[in-house]
């Protein structure tokens, strides 16, 4: 039988996996790429823009690691 989530006998589950401290999006709201999700109310801000590095976060990634 198949897993009832993926469709495949051999997997249970989907992950996107990216590296913590990559931004996902500006919290910028004027900014063109601004994400939504990073304007909101439980969003670390301040966020940089897609793909560049958040030192800020990642730091409080390992810290509550």
């Amino acid at each position: 039988p198949t897993s009832e989530g993926t469709g495949l006998e051999l997997a249970d589950a989907f992950i996107w996996a990216k590296g913590g401290g990559i931004s996902d999006g500006t919290s910028e709201a004027s900014s063109r790429n601004y994400n939504s999700f990073c304007g909101k109310a439980t969003a670390f801000k301040p966020s940089p823009e897609e793909g560049e590095w958040n030192q800020a976060y990642f730091e409080m990634l390992l810290k509550n690691a």
